[in-house]
Formats: structure tokens, sequence, C-alpha cells
């Protein structure tokens, strides 16, 4: 055979030609029933018979005499009564006894080859008249074709049929104890592990409720998952023992703890390492888990804002841990780093950055890519954009080498917000579509606030569909992986998207319920604060303004105390636009010339640009000289684009020099025709006397009614009218 098959003179129909699919089994199902099969019901029983064409008919007699003619509802009974019975009656009964003991203990594997088979052999008094090897007990399964399906080329791997499986499953359950069972896991995951297929070493082991296999697994193995950041396995591995064992181990403790650090669960953070310290004291602790302590103390005096704790932390954390923990050393690196900046020492955090990447530890696999990728937090927070886009590239060419998907998202993470807030809106969409692409395979954070700057790209487009479509997504996981920070996050960030769509009535409520917590590092591309002293300075003067000139002014002590250079950009800005709307020429004019001074080296024009009109009409204001003048055009240039594109989605014509000249002390400005009828309206003019007037349609008329009352935040004609008095937009007569 093997000759004429190499001679292309043989034709050969195996089991997967055998199979009927989803078409194949609807026919076959109406034909047999008498009944139309809808294509669900079909590839339900697809599934479950993988097409073996006898199962199908067992199963239509089954229906036919139990008088269900539903293949789903009947899919539970599909693997007893007449397909077992079948399977019992025509091939298991007929095996010798040796040879079904040794189908029995195979049968707990959800893959088999022959030195597994090997290893697996049920325990008993009786010894056997025959035990074959692995090898002649898988050569047999193939040449009697006993329900076995190849996972593999070379025919090495195997597995049952899913319905025989379950019928030696039962039968295994019914000849043997409980004892017996356990014993078969023990060895199956012992022969794993000797093999380094951990996770289903881990599998036996939990299945055969061997606990303390299963946590040895899990400590032995979990820091090398870390160390090539393979967190939802790590995850998943975890999820798989008690709680309880987890709150009296310390190592594990310490991996759990790590992955609330990677999805910024910071209660849970706090909870774990207060369960540590506990621990501490009462027992003996491993050197290296003191180590991981330390560093993830150190993660938290840095969240509180304690640069000089978190320091010291990481040096004692970083002297204890292992040389082979490399992600944890790395990460401990990062944070000296980071609190370093905070106190201000920027040449002490740089030397660190530039030692992490050139250690001989860390200059390889997933760590070096980690220490790449996350060495751009820190030029993200001195707004050093350029260095921030070549180091993030030189992570994602490392990465190109390397299966980790954690240095590609973190590379197309900070590449695509520093395209967005150089106003390359195109390059920042293809970076952001990659951050976004896969939730689960990332930190929860990144996600999050990928999905942000690639909704505010679609808002700076006017593609305001999918603006709101990306923004709810963030929503939707949050509550989908029950994430509070995040979901907080993701409200809040709604209403800064409604603000810039001109609709701030949406905003008012959240800024009520906003509770305003002790600020933490402002690592990340949002901070909500911004967005509720955006909401404050866009309501009445007397009463909100003050409140967002507080609120600011905290903001800023916090940057500068700090040393926040990217957020102390967007606070001089927002307080330009505080210090406008006062009157106060002199102060706008010194906060917005300090931003210029700090964005300008690097480029940022979004910061300026996304204010609107507003900030076109400050730029008007500025004296000349203060700032370089090809910097300027280039924001306004960016101002008359952004303009350009809503002119081009309006309903109607909008005269842009009358945008500009008219300062509208809200973040989506009245057009000219709403300011028209916001005049009729304060001339007490009906719908209709307005419509006559401008020539339009009443329905016409009330669309821009709703715009009106969406911009100012308020339900009624005279409610606009007394809003847009007291803002300024109108004159009293």
């Amino acid at each position: 055979i093997a000759s004429l098959r190499a001679q292309d003179l043989i034709s050969e129909i195996r089991t997967r030609d055998l199979r009927f699919n989803e078409e194949e089994t609807a026919t076959f199902l109406e034909q047999a029933l008498g009944a139309p099969v809808d294509t669900s019901s079909a590839a339900a029983l697809v599934e479950k018979t993988e097409g073996w064409v006898t199962a199908l008919h067992l199963t239509t007699l089954s229906m036919r005499h139990r008088g269900v003619i539903d293949p789903v509802s009947h899919m539970p009974q599909a693997d007893t009564q007449y397909v077992r019975e079948y399977l019992f009656t025509e091939v298991l009964s007929g095996l010798p006894t040796e040879i079904s003991r040794c189908l029995l203990g195979a049968a707990i594997l959800d893959c088999f080859c022959a030195p597994l088979c090997e290893a697996v052999c049920l325990p008993g008094t009786d010894p056997p008249g025959w035990q074959p090897d692995g090898w002649a007990f898988v050569a047999w399964l193939k040449n009697e074709n006993i329900f076995i399906v190849p996972l593999d080329a070379e025919n090495r791997w195997f597995r049952f049929h899913h319905l025989f499986k379950q019928l030696l499953l039962s039968q295994l359950r019914r000849h043997f104890s409980n004892e017996d069972i356990k014993a078969l896991h023990a060895k199956a995951s012992a022969w794993f592990a000797e093999n380094d297929m951990i996770e289903k070493a881990l599998d036996h082991a939990i299945e055969g409720e061997n606990s303390d296999e299963a946590l040895q697994l899990v400590t032995q193995h979990g820091f090398e998952l870390m160390n090539d950041q393979k967190w939802p396995l790590l995850q998943k591995w975890i999820e798989m023992l008690p709680s309880e064992t987890i709150d009296q181990n310390p190592e594990l403790l310490v991996l759990d703890s790590w992955l609330q650090v990677i999805h910024s669960r910071y209660p849970e953070l706090i909870s774990h390492l207060k369960q540590a310290e506990r621990l501490l004291s009462s027992r003996m602790m491993e050197d290296f888990v003191k180590g991981h302590l330390e560093a993830l103390l150190s993660f938290r005096y840095y969240q509180s804002n304690e640069a000089e704790r978190a320091i010291d932390c990481a040096r004692r954390a970083y002297r204890t841990l292992p040389r082979d923990h490399r992600w944890a050393r790395a990460f401990t690196t990062m944070i000296q780093a980071a609190a370093h900046q905070m106190n201000g020492d920027h040449a002490a955090a740089l030397a660190l950055v530039k030692e992490a990447m050139r250690h001989p530890d860390m200059n390889h696999g997933a760590s070096q890519i980690f220490s790449q990728a996350n060495s751009c937090f820190i030029f993200w927070v001195e707004a050093d954009l350029r260095s921030m886009m070549q180091t993030a590239a030189h992570a994602l060419k490392t990465a190109e080498a390397i299966p980790t998907n954690r240095g590609k998202v973190q590379g197309h993470y900070f590449l695509g917000i520093a395209h967005y807030h150089r106003n390359s809106l195109q390059s920042a969409e293809e970076h952001l579509l990659e951050v976004i692409r896969s939730p689960k395979s990332q930190p929860a954070m990144t996600f999050a606030h990928g999905a942000f700057a690639l909704a505010l790209t679609y808002q700076a487009r006017h593609q305001m569909d999918d603006a709101n479509r990306v923004a709810n997504s963030v929503v939707a996981y949050a509550l989908e992986i029950r994430h509070p920070a995040m979901l907080e996050a993701s409200r809040a960030f709604q209403v800064e998207l409604a603000l810039r769509q001109g609709l701030f009535a949406q905003a008012i409520p959240w800024a009520k319920k906003f509770v305003s917590l002790p600020f933490e590092p402002m690592r990340w591309f949002y901070v909500p604060h911004l967005t509720l002293a955006k909401v404050l300075l866009a309501q009445n003067p007397n009463r909100s303004r003050k409140r967002a000139a507080d609120l600011l002014q905290e903001l800023y002590d916090f940057v500068i105390a700090t040393h926040n250079t990217r957020f102390l950009i967007d606070i001089l800005v927002l307080q330009a636009l505080c210090h406008h709307l006062q009157k106060d020429k002199s102060a706008a004019t010194a906060a917005l010339t300090g931003a210029f001074e700090l964005a300008e080296p690097n480029g940022f024009i979004r910061v300026f640009v996304d204010q609107g009109p507003q900030m076109a009409d400050l730029l008007e204001r500025m004296p000349p000289g203060n700032v370089a003048v090809d910097y300027i055009e280039a924001i306004k240039g960016a101002l008359e684009e952004d303009t350009q594109r809503i002119l081009t989605d309006a309903p109607e014509p909008v005269d842009p020099s009358a945008q500009h000249n008219i300062f509208q002390p809200l973040l989506e400005p009245l057009t000219v025709r709403e300011l028209e009828i916001l005049d009729m309206l304060a001339q007490r003019l009906r719908n209709k006397e307005i419509a006559d007037q401008l020539n339009i349609s009443t329905e016409t008329v009330k669309k821009h009614l709703g715009n009106i009352y969406g911009k100012l935040g308020t339900h009624k004609r005279l409610d606009a009218v007394e809003k847009a008095l007291a803002l300024g937009i109108l004159s009293r007569r």
C-alpha cells in the first residue's frame, strides 16, 4: 500500500471522508424524522456525534421511540440508551479483559500517546494475563479501529471519539472505586509533569483531588509564567485552586498579588498584602517570598504617592529577588525609576531605565520587551513623546522575534497615544486597533486606555458613531470582568466624549455623583478629574467656575509635587480657559504660555485642538513673540482642519469665522443658525414664527431647539434663554 500510495495509484477513504457534515446531517434527520430540522439542531448533533452516522441513526431511533423530535432538547440523551447499548454490545463487551482494563485506564485522558498509556494502568489484585506495552496498545487500537482520532501528522497523539469516551468513563466509575480513579489521575499528573506539560498535569491533579500536588505545580512553575508574561494562563491555574488554599500559602498569595497589579485591582492587592503580613508574623517565609512582598509593597507605596518608601522597598526587593525571577526584578527596577521621577530626580530615573535595558538578566526574552515597553511610562510622564516613540518602536521590533503578546500590545499602545497627541490620526488608529483587538490577553487598563485613545481619534475625525461604539465596549468589558476601577473610568470617559459631542446635559448627573478620591499617579492616557473640571467650567459661572478653579489648582499642586509634566500641560490649558472665562487676560496668557513651553519640544497638538473654538479664540488673543510662530501655526492649522470636518458633516452651512469670533463658554459651541434661533427665543417668538422668518420648516426648528437645549444643559425655552444670558452668549436688551 505504501508503494501504491507513493505512485498515486490508490484511493483512500478515511474516517474524515465518512463523517456527515452539517448539511448531510440535516438531510439525514429530515428523512429519518419526517420533519424539517434547523441548522442549529444539525450543528449540535454533528458536534456531539462527530458525524458518526451510526450514532445519528440510533439517536433518531431513540427520538422516534420517545416521541421527541427536537435534536437540541434530546441532546442530553444522545449518548445514552441506544448509542451506549450499541457501543457496549458491538465494541466493549467482545474485548479481552486485559484490553478492556487498559481502555478504561485511558478513559481519564483527553489525549494520549504510547508512553502515557504505558504509565497509566489500572490497579488490581489479579495480575492480567496480558499487559501490552504502550506502543503495542496504541497499535492494537489503530488496527482494530477502536474509535480513536489522530491529533497530529506523526500519529503519536490520539483521543477517543466523544461518545466512546463517555461509555468508557461510565464503565470506569461503575467497576472501580474513587480511590482507584484518583490513583490513575495521580499517575497521569506525574507523567505530564515529567514531560513539562504542566497544565495537563495540573488538570489531573485537580481531577484526582490531589490538592498538594496541584499547589506544588502552580508554585513551582508560576514564576516561570511570570517571566514569560503569560498572565491569562497563570490566572487560569490559580482559579483552579480553592480560594482558602491561596489565602494560606505565601507563594500563591504572591502570584495572585502580581495578577492584581497587572489588572489594576488595587483593593484586592491591598487585601492580599495584609494577609501576607499576617502569614509573615506567624510562620517562617523563604527569602524569595519576602523579596516579592517588598516589590509589591514598593508598588503600593508608589500608588499612594509615597516615593521614598517605594524606593526603599524596591531596593530591598531587588537585593532579595532571585536572579531567575527576571520579570519581578524588571518590574521592581521600573517602580524604583518611577518613584525617582515622582521625586523629581529625573537623572536617577533615566539611569535606572538604561541600566535595566543593558542588564544581562533583562537582555533576553519577555523581560527585555517588558523593560523596553514599560520604560515608556517614564517618558510619558516626562511628556517626552520622541523618546517614548523610539523606545516603543524598538520594543515592537524586539517582540517580532519573541512570541509575547504583552510586549507588542504595550508598544502599540504607546505609539498610538503619541501619534494621537501629535495629530497623526491615521497612524494612531492603526496602532490603537492592535491594542483593543484582544482584551483578555492583556492588562485590563492597557485595553481600556488604548480604547479611550482610539475613541478620541475617531472623535477628532468626527466619526462619532465609531467613537461611541469603542467607548461603550470598555463599559461592557468592565461589567463583564467585574472591574470597578475600569467601570468608573469608562463611565467618566463616556461623559468626556459626550462633552466633545455637545451633549452637555448628559454630563450633569455624572458630575453630581463623581467622588473625588485621593489623586493617584497619573500614568495612563486619560484622567477623569480633568473631565470633571471641564463640566464645571461649562456650567453656570456663579456656582461652578470657582469649583473648577479650585479643582484645577489642586490638580496643579499635585502634578507639580509629583513632577508629572505630561498632565501639567493639560491642567495649564484648562486653567488658561478658566482665567479666560473670568476675564483675567494676563493669567490666561501666562498659563497658556506655560503649556506651550512644555508641549512645543515634543509636538503636542491635540491637547490644544481638543478644546475647540475656545482655544481658537485664546490663540487670537495671545500676544506675539511668546511662543514659536511655527508651532502656533501648526495648532491653528489643526483647529481649522477639525472645524472643516465638522462643517462637512453639518446639516447646513455654518460660517467658521463667526464661530471663532463669538466666544461661547461651551465645550460644543452653538452654530450661527442656533444663535439666530436662540435670539428669537429671547424675543418670545413661537416655532411657527421662527420658521417663517428663517424660511425653514417647524420640524427643523424643533431639531435646532433640541441641539440648543443639549448644548446648554436645559430642557425649556425660557431656561435656555436665561442660561445663555448668564453665560454671556446673549446680551440683555
